[in-house]
């Protein structure tokens, strides 16, 4: 079973140099851009290495992440909303019963929020400062986790920088549905997704979640990835190697941070798409069980196997409302992630009822 839905939210990766990269001299002759890359480095490292957070004490953190994980994804077209809109949008979800909120804000290696110098230009609209001040005015005990969507792809929304830097992009032949890819072993491309990262730190934010298309799809059949089909294992290990290093700085400037991620059945996700998340060094993974029905979702061992015992139930604009209630009923004590429920305006039935399985 097969499941390539386009979705929205996408944010921000940045800068750090680390024993083992090139001098930032060998950098800025790879990215060829003229820019004061020492400089930018050293304004990189203070951002990484001083902002202030609060800090949670690891036991109440890891007593939180033992619960059932009832949340929703918020995509970009519903950030873009003006704040009054947005603010019924976080009342409706609280009141549905939902407690975490992940807000698209990271995408085709561009972050809607601030971050530090970057060499790939991103764009500066600051979608997640708003959302948070609206979450902070309306449900402020509810969790934001931001979620960065088509984090390796080069798409529509790509700095000009990035598309036209050969030298950060893997072979031509080396493509992801359709989309040229960066190299994750790029020091270039390392940097910028790393410092995105931490830089949500200034938000007062402790976790971030990395969507399913952190991927190399090895099964499609439009010719764009033969390079994966070819050397599964490398690509494989590859993929393995760029997430236990991302999550290793990131422990190391932030122990308390938590690396997420959202991924199909481990073994589905391992054989279509080269991702063994198992072996996968993370905090938290979400399981993305696309299936044809609330009950098939509800039924399947495979939508529960996430490391904290978290599925995943989509398209929910194709899904009847009942369809919704019967997964959540099963899935209550496990956990359950929406998507694509739109605004949930036009669905108040559904929030009310969510509400009264999902709330304590």
């Amino acid at each position: 079973m097969r499941k390539r839905l386009c979705r929205i939210g996408f944010s921000g990766f940045a800068f750090l140099l680390l024993a083992g990269i090139a001098a930032a001299d060998d950098l800025a002759a790879v990215f060829n851009q003229n820019m004061n890359v020492k400089k930018m480095v050293e304004s990189i490292r203070r951002d990484g290495a001083s902002v202030e957070v609060a800090t949670v004490p690891a036991e109440k953190m890891n007593a939180a992440s033992s619960k059932p994980l009832h949340g929703i994804w918020v995509d970009m077209k519903l950030l873009q909303l003006d704040k009054p809109e947005l603010a019924r949008f976080v009342r409706l979800a609280r009141a549905a019963g939902l407690q975490t909120l992940y807000p698209a804000v990271f995408r085709y290696g561009c972050n809607f929020y601030k971050a530090s110098a970057s060499p790939f230009d991103c764009g500066k609209e600051d979608l997640l400062g708003k959302f948070i001040a609206v979450v902070r005015e309306e449900a402020p005990e509810m969790r934001v986790v931001p979620w960065f969507e088509r984090t390796i792809q080069i798409g529509a929304l790509t700095p000009k920088s990035l598309a036209d830097n050969t030298s950060v992009q893997e072979p031509p032949n080396a493509k992801t549905h359709g989309y040229r890819i960066v190299d994750l072993d790029n020091a270039l491309v390392r940097a910028h997704l790393l410092q995105s990262v931490l830089a949500l730190r200034s938000y007062g934010l402790r976790s971030v979640q990395i969507d399913d298309h952190l991927a190399y799809d090895a099964v499609a059949g439009d010719g764009d990835n033969e390079a994966f089909r070819s050397n599964p294992a490398a690509w494989r290990a590859k993929l393995t190697r760029f997430v236990n290093w991302l999550t290793a700085q990131v422990h190391e400037r932030d122990p308390g941070f938590r690396v997420e991620i959202a991924q199909n059945p481990a073994d589905f996700a391992d054989a279509n798409y080269l991702a063994d998340w198992k072996n996968w060094k993370v905090d938290g993974v979400v399981v993305e069980c696309y299936r044809s029905s609330g009950y098939a979702a509800a039924m399947d061992p495979k939508c529960g196997n996430g490391r904290r015992g978290v599925a995943f139930l989509a398209n929910g604009k194709q899904l009847s409302d009942e369809e919704i209630l019967t997964a959540a009923r099963a899935l209550r004590n496990s956990g359950i992630v929406l998507f694509h429920l739109g605004s949930l305006k036009d669905r108040e039935n559904l929030v009310t009822e969510l509400g009264s399985i999902l709330r304590p």
